[in-house]
């Protein structure tokens, strides 16, 4: 592969595109051979993004036939869908306009100045953000979530608290009532109606098997 740096500057950023070998998955379409690199490759070309001397990101221009569009990828792709990160993939993916595509490396130059000053929340590192950055949010993130999670705990134990203390205060009037109703029966019963006795009893046997 013949070297290759491509130099841009945008908006007084300064763009670096250089070549470097392509990725490539666990799987080909052919034996190993021997000095042959193996796996199917993952895309025709592959650019490494430095903006003002900083590595944010990948560009990539897909492997298959006919024209190809330019993609961009952020670093650190173990952190996909975690912390907010979103896809690696940070530029438009499936039906997209051919105006909107990135046809040559100016436009995928302007793209990574524009996903580098790109921010969707004032905490959170830009789009396309270097690996320090990423680890940074990452390990914030991580923080937050293991706060929230221990109080998230507290709450569940103070709900848990106020539910026993309103199931004691609960039972308590239970046999109170319960203490009283049979008191009434063994001091008045002879004296009420048939009426009475027997609502008196079911009050009693409620109150016994609540």
């Amino acid at each position: 592969m013949k070297p290759d740096l491509q130099t841009f500057s945008v908006d007084g950023a300064q763009v670096e595109l250089t070549r470097i070998p392509v990725r490539r998955h666990d799987w080909d379409h052919r034996a190993p051979r021997e000095g042959e690199p193996h796996g199917h490759p993952r895309e025709q070309a592959l650019y490494e993004i430095r903006i003002d001397g900083q590595h944010v990101g990948l560009a990539y221009r897909k492997h298959g036939f006919g024209r190809q569009w330019w993609n961009i990828d952020r670093l650190c792709p173990q952190y996909g869908h975690m912390a907010g990160m979103g896809r690696q993939t940070v530029t438009a993916r499936g039906c997209v306009e051919d105006a909107k595509r990135l046809w040559d490396l100016a436009a995928v130059a302007r793209e990574a100045v524009k996903l580098r000053r790109e921010k969707t929340c004032e905490s959170k590192p830009p789009k396309l953000a270097t690996e320090d950055e990423i680890k940074a949010w990452v390990k914030l993130y991580r923080r937050q979530e293991a706060e929230e999670e221990r109080a998230s705990k507290e709450r569940r134990a103070q709900w848990d608290r106020e539910a026993a203390e309103q199931k004691r205060v609960a039972e308590e009037r239970r046999l109170d009532v319960l203490g009283g109703l049979q008191s009434i029966d063994e001091r008045f019963g002879g004296q009420l109606s048939n009426f009475e006795a027997n609502a008196l009893r079911v009050a009693i046997a409620a109150y016994a098997k609540a």
